[in-house]
């Protein structure tokens, strides 16, 4: 009879164990994945989370802890693995609640629904390098990775470039981007190629094909013209004029052909301008070899829709309006370039 009694307070024990076990158990689930991470001074206000490219999963919970997001960096590194969620947090920076579990957080770091968006804007005439330098300074991409990719064959062809294209400049449409943090060199090249091509729709390369241009002798023109013209209104008279000199075979003389060819940012001297590279159009006859810059649509349209006229010659004004002089005759573009020099001797501080 004792050996009897003996059964069921070992089955109790037992059952004891198993539930204490399974309370357990719930509790460290709830505690890991389902517990809110409040605490009573914790702000009402969401809070800025940066998630730099190749942070780890501590750095991660680090950051999290530091802005007392969470209780636990050990507990939130465990529900990340748990869930599969440590290898998809993306890089970006994220508005996150006070009083989340690790659950919630988990799923905002690993969307793009609660990521912080920037809208950057890259201006028309950007060249490569530029365009790098903004993305350094607005997305903190690597400036050098772009410009590496820009010209590099391997990734130039899944771009799928037009015939005569050697690197990407000249088919990055300008214009104003949303992008995440997680953006990739390669992403933000992508991006601005597909945008491209949403522009430069059928009717363009037409209108092309019957001036007797190529796709990429087009952008070719239309980068220089973008190129000169400082005032938007000048574009279809500086596009008519280059394709004047190119009917008569004359050298295009572009200033910003040698600038880009010296790869330079500031005004060139006359010296510079006798310093042979493939992109001098004051020493080599016709097109650069490529586009020296992005053009915008406004450009492109213009050297489709050239004023019709017979200037040959422009010099800048030199009042700081932007606007040039035109003319059809040497005679005509020394009385400009004698008026430009004296426009700018009267702005020079008496």
């Amino acid at each position: 009879m004792a050996q009897e009694r003996k059964q069921p307070v070992k089955r109790r024990k037992y059952l004891w164990w198993l539930i204490a076990a399974a309370i357990s158990f719930v509790f460290f689930v709830y505690a890991v994945f389902l517990m809110p991470n409040a605490s009573p001074s914790a702000p009402t206000d969401p809070e800025q989370l940066i998630v730099p490219k190749g942070a780890s999963l501590s750095d991660i919970a680090d950051s999290l802890s530091t802005k007392k997001l969470i209780r636990s960096g050990l507990t939130f590194k465990i529900a990340a693995k748990v869930l599969g969620s440590a290898s998809k947090v993306q890089a970006g920076s994220y508005q996150i609640a006070y009083g989340l579990s690790n659950t919630a957080i988990l799923s905002r770091l690993t969307g793009k629904e609660y990521a912080i968006s920037f809208d950057v804007t890259i201006p028309e005439g950007s060249h490569i390098r530029r365009i790098a330098s903004i993305a350094q300074a607005k997305l903190n991409l690597d400036s050098a990775r772009i410009v590496f990719l820009a010209n590099d064959t391997a990734f130039l062809r899944t771009l799928d470039l037009p015939d005569g294209a050697k690197t990407a400049e000249g088919y990055l449409f300008p214009d104003t981007y949303r992008f995440y943090m997680s953006l990739t060199p390669a992403e933000l090249l992508q991006r601005m190629h597909s945008r491209w091509k949403e522009i430069f729709h059928d009717s363009l390369r037409t209108k092309a094909r019957t001036l007797g241009l190529s796709v990429h002798e087009l952008m070719t023109l239309a980068a220089i013209v973008e190129g000169e013209a400082q005032a938007a209104e000048e574009r279809d008279t500086i596009a008519g004029l280059y394709w004047n000199r190119l009917k008569i075979g004359m050298k295009l003389d572009a200033d910003p052909t040698v600038k880009y060819g010296m790869k330079l940012d500031r005004p060139i001297t006359a010296a510079e301008l006798r310093i042979d590279n493939p992109y001098n159009t004051y020493m080599r006859p016709g097109l650069p070899p490529g586009p020296i810059n992005n053009p915008g649509l406004a450009a492109i349209k213009a050297t489709l829709n050239p004023a019709q006229h017979k200037k040959i010659y422009f010099v800048s004004r030199g009042d700081g309006s932007g606007r040039h002089f035109f003319s059809s005759s040497i005679g005509e573009h020394n009385r400009s370039i004698a008026l430009s020099n004296r426009n700018n001797r009267l702005k020079q501080p008496q």
